[in-house]
């Protein structure tokens, strides 16, 4: 076992046995200072005794005697953790061969910042590689990100240790969809956050990915953790009135096409006002200014006006395709 680990890269696991595919994606990192804390959430199938089957001494394995919930299991993670450093990946991702390294390197020579991410590929159950996923790679466009949604995909996230520890951080025990956009919230009051621009962790998205199965108490969560990070804005009166118009609005099962037109709107100026154009996030906001507003009032709306939009788009999709 490794004592002095620089990183602890936590892995909560539950009846995956497939596990194993993450932790070789760790074991054969180009950087080799870690411990892998797997945090087995008391799996009624062989996921333990797959991993056990694992020799390295660099894996430290928890048995969870009753099952806590994802949430938990990372609390249990946090506590347990030795590394400087502790790097998120999920039971059923695959870290890249320098993930680890690039990380380091970075928040080693940036001690403002906290917390950093990076971009994602999607990944199919057989495996399969899909399209990349671009965050925001500066500070400033991470925040504006996160005023709206989460800004760091989780599996790609590693933060300092010390912050967790010596200012009491944890996952919210009541989120447990969201989790992730709640602790970056958090971690971004004590320093800069940002995304490496590069795919460091293909992510899994097939039909056991819990962000599918469970959508809309994803999104309940999201709703909630987003009035919480709106809240910390300091912004002027006739903004923050304007916010909270356009968060009233997105939360609405049905909106009116003026509601529709004046959320895009709000989003469009909000976007520009908070953006430079010279901005390398700029690009990449932008686009989802447009992908969001779509999703908020027209994809998702059962308004009756929002549907020969939808048709429209996806014959236009296909048309690019």
């Amino acid at each position: 076992m490794n004592e002095n680990p620089l990183v602890t890269v936590l892995i909560p696991v539950y009846n995956r046995p497939s596990v194993i595919n993450t932790i070789n994606s760790i074991l054969t990192q180009s950087y080799r200072n870690l411990e892998i804390l797997v945090i087995d959430n008391a799996s009624t199938d062989n996921t333990v005794e797959v991993i056990k089957s694992l020799r390295d001494e660099r894996i430290r394995l928890i048995v969870n005697e009753n099952n806590l919930g994802q949430t938990g299991s990372m609390n249990r993670g946090l506590q347990l953790a030795k590394g400087k450093y502790i790097a998120r990946i999920d039971s059923d991702d695959i870290a890249t061969p320098d993930r680890i390294e690039l990380q380091v390197k970075f928040l080693e020579s940036n001690e403002d910042y906290v917390l950093v991410g990076s971009w994602i590929q999607y990944i199919s159950d057989d495996d399969v590689l899909g399209g990349v996923v671009k965050t925001c790679t500066t500070d400033e466009g991470l925040r504006f990100m996160q005023t709206f949604f989460c800004g760091i995909h989780h599996p790609t996230a590693m933060y300092r240790t010390d912050i967790i520890k010596d200012i009491g951080i944890e996952y919210d025990p009541n989120i447990s969809m969201a989790e992730d956009y709640d602790m970056w919230r958090k971690l971004l009051k004590y320093g800069k956050g940002l995304n490496i621009g590069k795919v460091l962790v293909y992510y899994r998205r097939g039909c056991n990915n819990d962000s599918i199965k469970h959508l809309k108490e994803m999104i309940q969560e999201t709703r909630l953790v987003r009035r919480k990070v709106c809240s910390d804005l300091v912004l002027s009166d006739n903004m923050k009135k304007r916010l909270e118009k356009a968060l009233s609005i997105a939360e609405k099962d049905r909106q009116t096409l003026i509601e529709a037109i004046s959320y895009f709107s709000f989003m469009l100026s909000f976007f520009k006002k908070s953006i430079k154009r010279e901005s390398p996030d700029y690009p990449i906001l932008h686009k989802y200014i447009y992908q969001m507003s779509y999703g908020t009032c027209i994809q998702n709306s059962n308004a009756l006006w929002a549907l020969p939009l939808q048709l429209l788009y996806n014959s236009l999709r296909k048309k690019m395709h």
